[in-house]
């Protein structure tokens, strides 16, 4: 009877063939994933232990470019939660770079184009149009992580703004109070801009830093503010006007009775 192989046998299997190396091209510093540790993590540990050649696992014929393991032993092997796995490999997924599948005991990873990846560049080509068909795929998921790419950087830009809120210089109530002197601007108007802003962190709704332009700001808080007074002030005047002409009607219609 042949003996059942386990997922232990299987690493115990692979840790002795790791040696050799893998190629790593430079533009992957152009990837979409590349400034997320967890998903680059994953997929660099992917392109290192997958099989350089085909082999069988459980009566199923496996091809170079895949492995068998497990969201517990990835966990492990790279010092992540399970959870960090499973969203790290959707997101890989979900951008073409690999594919899994899985049971109740094991998950079967494949890395998308491994013949891309890892390919003799040397070698003569005997498939006829298949690199044109490589290379098509290779510059379409390439514009798919750029985008990504610009995402990411985005997104994180955001969040350091955000971060450095704390740490960088923003006006005292004094500052704000001798620039509206200057201006000829109300006192008042200073107070209410300083804790308006001191509230908000120095960002406006949108997520946008005001503490280097809090001049212009100012102005256009104090703009806005003599807007409001004037209307408020033609308002008062009309209900006024309003007022005092029923005053005279009714003073009309008395004396004529």
């Amino acid at each position: 009877m042949r003996p059942v192989r386990t997922l232990s046998s299987y690493w115990g299997e692979k840790v002795q063939e790791l040696n050799g190396y893998i190629k790593l091209f430079r533009k992957l510093i152009r990837w979409g994933w590349y400034q997320d540790s967890v998903v680059k993590s994953l997929f660099l540990h992917c392109l290192l232990i997958a099989s350089f050649r085909d082999f069988n696992w459980m009566d199923q014929r496996l091809n170079a470019g895949q492995f068998v393991t497990s969201y517990k032993r990835l966990a492990e092997d790279l010092g992540f939660s399970v959870q960090q796995i499973r969203t790290a490999l959707k997101k890989l997924e979900s951008t073409g770079e690999i594919t899994s599948t899985s049971t109740n005991k094991f998950t079967v990873i494949t890395i998308v184009n491994w013949e891309n990846y890892q390919s003799d560049e040397d070698t003569p080509n005997t498939q006829g149009n298949k690199p044109i068909t490589n290379e098509q795929q290779t510059n379409n998921k390439q514009i798919t992580n750029e985008q990504q790419h610009r995402k990411n950087i985005k997104k994180n830009k955001k969040i350091k703004k955000r971060e450095n809120t704390r740490t960088r210089e923003t006006p005292s109530e004094e500052v704000i109070i001798e620039f509206c002197n200057d201006i000829n601007v109300p006192e008042f108007i200073g107070r209410k801009f300083f804790d308006y802003y001191q509230r908000l962190g120095w960002m406006t709704n949108r997520g946008t830093d005001v503490s280097d332009c809090w001049q212009d700001k100012l102005i256009q808080w104090n703009t806005n503010e003599v807007r409001k007074q004037d209307k408020q002030c033609k308002t008062e005047a009309t209900q006024r006007i309003a007022t005092y002409d029923r005053a005279v009607v009714d003073r009309l219609i008395n004396s004529d009775g």
